[in-house]
């Protein structure tokens, strides 16, 4: 119709994702979203040794600690963009999905135009990324999957928290 608007980019980007079919994917990994309002953008990398079973089972408690983790710094979680690293469950090896995904995630980040990515799980795959992005302030900590299992390492990650939450008040 004429009164449909064109796809803004981040629309755009989010049909590029959900019509990506490089993998020998079992479903895709639903991209969380948020507006990056905050300036931060949180990209998820959970365990490769978690079952997507398991992954379903905590979905609502990884949600909810996310929820809590920013809350703890003054930030409404909606106001972040959050992201999946690999963006579907499937059967290839996890290092050939981030392969697939990349070019995705550094379209995200280009859309989202973040001042703080905060990684939660391991970051070493995103070196690339990382050294290619100027202005960009990186942290990393457990993903909320981890520190649900283990509270014995929220401490450490709380300590990231205030990192970012300083960054974001420019101390």
């Amino acid at each position: 119709s004429k009164d449909s608007k064109p796809a803004t980019p981040r629309e755009q980007l989010q049909n590029e994702i959900a019509q990506c079919s490089k993998c020998k994917i079992t479903e895709k990994n639903p991209v969380y979203g948020g507006d990056a309002k905050s300036g931060i953008m949180i990209i998820l990398n959970p365990p490769a040794m978690l079952s997507s079973v398991e992954k379903k089972v905590l979905m609502p408690e990884i949600h909810i600690m996310l929820q809590k983790m920013m809350k703890a710094i003054q930030v409404d979680i909606t106001s972040c963009y959050t992201t999946n690293m690999i963006k579907c469950e499937g059967e290839e090896l996890p290092g050939k999905m981030f392969s697939n995904c990349q070019q995705l995630l550094i379209k995200e980040i280009e859309t989202a135009k973040p001042k703080i990515i905060l990684v939660m799980g391991e970051m070493r795959p995103l070196q690339r990324i990382v050294k290619n992005t100027s202005g960009i302030q990186w942290f990393n900590t457990e993903h909320p999957i981890i520190l649900i299992k283990n509270p014995d390492l929220k401490r450490s990650a709380w300590h990231t928290l205030l990192n970012v939450k300083a960054a974001l008040d420019g101390k």
